[in-house]
């Protein structure tokens, strides 16, 4: 009734690789002599994972906007793009308003795989301009006073440009 006792070892290590499992402190009494045929374990790279970037609730400021809230990822580092070709690490921005693919992807670590690019649609939104016109009177047969307005919403260095018309005609009238 002898027992194999003990147990196999391995040559250190957690990183992708072969080991050799070896003989470690293995034996089976005195009746036996073990012939022991090596073998060998191989780590092979994990998927990375990732917490995908938040695309950000954006309005016009006349600002740089970070479009995006960044991801986080597991095994690998987060790239990003807004062409689907040139990647980086700095999360993309924009200043004006309108509708942005945010493309991102993890290249995985020695231990990881890469994980595939996915994408995101981001909008900045056109902020409110308020233009309101000043009213203006004249006495009929006199040249028109200049027409003129205000403004609020405007950011920045941002300009309104052009001018006001009015109807035509030149009777007594609103």
């Amino acid at each position: 009734n002898d027992e194999i006792t003990g147990e196999l070892t391995r040559a250190e290590g957690q990183n992708v690789g072969t080991y050799a499992i070896e003989q470690g402190t293995l034996t089976a009494g005195d009746n036996y002599d073990i012939n022991y045929t090596q073998a060998l374990l191989t780590i092979v790279k994990a998927n990375a994972d990732t917490t995908a970037p938040t695309a950000n609730e954006l309005t016009y400021n006349a600002e740089t906007q970070e479009l995006v809230t960044a991801g986080t990822p597991t095994g690998g580092t987060l790239m990003y793009s807004t062409d689907g070709e040139n990647y980086s690490i700095d999360i993309p921005t924009a200043t004006n308003a309108g509708e942005y693919t945010v493309y991102y992807k993890v290249e995985g670590d020695d231990n990881h795989n890469d994980v595939n690019e996915q994408q995101i649609t981001v909008t900045i939104l056109a902020k409110a301009l308020t233009i309101t016109a000043d009213a203006k009177s004249k006495t009929y047969g006199e040249v028109d006073p200049a027409l003129t307005y205000t403004s609020e919403g405007l950011c920045g260095n941002d300009e309104i440009t052009g001018e006001l018309t009015r109807a035509e005609g030149q009777n007594v009238g609103t």
